[in-house]
């Protein structure tokens, strides 16, 4: 019996290590896969490296999306849960793609253990015990037919009837907040701010448009005042995001407090309370 018991113990460790070897996956086949097909019915083509695709109006900088599956087997993961960790992964990359208005995902490939695999086109994934993770780096594409779409659905936000400020809130001029000693420092000389009002250069990348806020300690030198320091805040979280992502501009900043555009892009809503002020903007990150 003791036998027994030892030379389960054993086959059960050599099922448990093959569970957990290491696997080889080509991304290329993983991309014509059924389920990646299946994924890829929401309207987002995908190109892996070393596949050539047509020519697109904007990208987004290449970004590192990471998904995961589980393994409720006593003996951990296997190389099903790699293949369905890297189709969690794609469908992020597809996700996201969606929601940002992009069509096409050029440029996929592996990244392990934090940088791109050294083989493009095939890597490893080590199956955890219940928690399998592949990580894809991608850069987002927009065909000219994505890019009319969303320029013609921006322009018809920029059609706002006059309205007075929510309450508790007042409307402020954005020029003065934009040149403010604060604001400056906020985005030093890495990010240059281009708001709706000014004249916005041609980019090719870009990411956004996303929501950014700031507040502020309302203080002796009135609701003006700090409300330009909220601005700096926002502004600040804007640089703090372009410079992990490697963008270098803002443009199409708009005030958006409670999710509604000021009338006039040369004014932003500030709310204040008795002790604090709080502003919200819409912006995109670019890069030439």
């Amino acid at each position: 019996m003791k036998t027994f018991a030892i030379v389960l113990a054993v086959a059960l460790s050599s099922l448990a290590h093959h569970a957990r070897a290491t696997e080889l996956l080509d991304v290329q086949q993983l991309l014509s896969s059924d389920a990646a097909r299946e994924v890829l019915k929401q309207g987002v083509t995908a190109y892996g490296i070393g596949q050539a695709p047509p020519s697109f109006r904007q990208y987004s900088l290449p970004e590192t999306y990471t998904a995961t599956s589980f393994s409720a087997s006593p003996f951990g993961g296997s190389r099903r849960h790699c293949i369905d960790a890297f189709e969690n992964t794609l469908r992020s990359l597809i996700d996201d793609a969606k929601s940002r208005g992009f069509d096409a995902i050029v440029d996929i490939r592996p990244v392990v253990d934090g940088a791109p695999a050294a083989d493009a086109k095939a890597f490893t994934c080590k199956p955890g015990y219940k928690i399998t993770s592949v990580s894809l780096m991608g850069t987002l594409a927009m065909s000219d037919a994505a890019f009319d779409r969303l320029a013609e659905a921006e322009k018809r936000t920029f059609v706002i009837a006059p309205r007075s400020a929510a309450e508790g809130a007042n409307f402020f001029p954005l020029p003065p907040a934009l040149a403010s000693t604060e604001a400056k420092e906020a985005v030093s000389k890495l990010l240059a701010v281009h708001p709706t009002s000014s004249s916005t250069p041609t980019y090719r990348y870009r990411f956004g448009p996303d929501d950014y806020s700031g507040e502020a300690e309302l203080s002796a030198d009135g609701p003006e005042a700090a409300c330009r320091r909220a601005v700096a805040k926002a502004l600040e979280a804007m640089a703090v995001e372009a410079s992990a992502r490697k963008y270098t501009m803002v443009v199409n900043m708009r005030s958006n407090l409670n999710g509604k555009f000021s009338p006039d892009s040369e004014q932003f809503e500030c709310e204040v309370t008795k002790k604090r002020v709080s502003v919200s903007f819409q912006a995109t990150l670019a890069a030439k």
